[in-house]
């Protein structure tokens, strides 16, 4: 019973510390448009040979904790080489700092905490050509007839007498109600990725600047 209760505190306590409100910070202006969040999380983070950070926004529903959490990324900004290992990161990185988003859930006190983790199939794409010494990607997701996701479903508890979590991946699937064009934009191997033709009107060139609005985000695979 003190273990329970000592959770419960924790995870009052980090919802103060860790997350900021939805509406409240800069940067997390994207998650206001969500009215089922609460929060919002600023994630800068340097891939391994990257040569410049990469930055993301998720929102969360922590509502739930320690039993559950919703968590979406709606913002992923990155150098166009590190697409795919950004995406990468801040999924590994959610199921690595689950405790601090949610607290823990003991494995010995089931069920274990079930974690809605979604990521934008469709979304705005802006590229911008003239930051950073190889252009910048950018990602933004939004609600309402773009809203369309990946979500993967987990299952995790914390085995306090070995000191481990353990996570298991129950299913994943996609989410969302809206739809999108697809547009090979990028680099003729990232539209190649999708069977695409390459689009010359949106490359990855620096120097230059472009905006899609609603398309399917073209590094991001529900698999």
């Amino acid at each position: 019973m003190k273990k329970i209760y000592f959770v419960l505190l924790l995870t009052i306590f980090l919802g103060f510390v860790a997350g900021n409100k939805a509406s409240g910070q800069s940067g997390c202006e994207v998650c206001a448009g969500y009215s089922e969040y609460q929060y919002c999380y600023i994630l800068d983070f340097q891939v391994p040979g990257c040569s410049t950070p990469s930055h993301a926004v998720f929102c969360y529903d922590a509502s739930n904790c320690p039993n559950g959490i919703t968590i979406q990324v709606v913002e992923l900004d990155s150098d166009p080489a590190c697409e795919d290992a950004s995406w990468d990161y801040v999924h590994q990185w959610v199921k690595d700092n689950i405790r601090t988003l949610c607290g823990n859930k003991p494995c010995n006190e089931p069920p274990p905490a079930r974690i809605y983790y979604s990521v934008p199939i469709c979304g705005k794409v802006t590229w911008l050509g003239t930051v950073g010494p190889n252009g910048r990607v950018r990602y933004r997701a939004y609600p309402g007839n773009c809203d369309k996701r990946c979500t993967f479903v987990y299952d995790i508890c914390y085995d306090y007498e070995h000191n481990i979590q353990f996570i298991n991946e129950v299913n994943h699937y996609i989410t969302g109600s809206g739809n999108c064009d697809a547009i090979g934009y990028g680099s003729p191997s990232l539209a190649g990725q999708w069977n695409l033709n390459f689009n010359s009107n949106y490359p990855y060139t620096p120097g230059i600047i472009w905006e899609l609005d609603c398309v399917q985000v073209l590094s991001v695979h529900c698999q």
